[in-house]
């Protein structure tokens, strides 16, 4: 009886080594978006306000940018979310309106503002005919160059922090350039 005892726990622990690897995996898969090949694809964690964070994944192919931001936790009053490149002289400008989808270079916000607790996803799609429209003076080179740098973050702003309740800079998945696909 006893080596059937050891048998049965050591199967309990393989059982169990076997499921921590699968939730690793499941983890690190969640943690790398795939995309085409071709596509430029980089990441932003926002932070800010306590019980708030986000996940931004941006992707670049066939000269369309994609942006998915999904929410989690407990935020009051999103007015907007823009991409933004940080320079504190030119004052943090818009390069691309998240939520709402800008429709000239004058920023809107929602009206009413939206409130969510657990979670809250939205997406946006641009062109570089869009970045011109938003800023005169920015091509898709342009663009994916600052990305490129490191100069791009995401804000998600709120009435209540108008500056940016969540904020995170776009990292690139790899070196910012055509990738060869997953």
């Amino acid at each position: 009886m006893p080596a059937f005892r050891t048998i049965l726990h050591a199967i309990a622990a393989l059982v169990l080594l076997r499921l921590s690897a699968a939730a690793v995996e499941e983890r690190r898969v969640a943690d790398s978006p795939k995309g085409p090949a071709g596509a430029i694809i980089a990441v932003a964690n926002l932070t800010g306000t306590p019980g708030a964070s986000g996940r931004v994944v941006f992707n670049w192919y066939n000269n369309r940018g994609n942006v998915n931001v999904t929410l989690k936790g407990s935020l009051t009053n999103i007015t907007m979310s823009h991409i933004r490149l940080r320079n504190m002289t030119l004052g943090n400008p818009i390069i691309a309106g998240i939520l709402p989808r800008m429709v000239s270079w004058i920023p809107k916000m929602l009206d009413p503002p939206v409130s969510f607790t657990n979670s809250y996803t939205f997406n946006a799609t641009f062109d570089a005919r869009y970045l011109k429209m938003i800023r005169s003076d920015m091509t898709a080179n342009t663009f994916l160059s600052l990305l490129g740098q490191g100069s791009l973050y995401v804000s998600v702003s709120t009435t209540g922090q108008p500056g940016g309740a969540l904020q995170g800079p776009l990292i690139c998945k790899g070196d910012c350039k055509s990738h060869t696909g997953y």
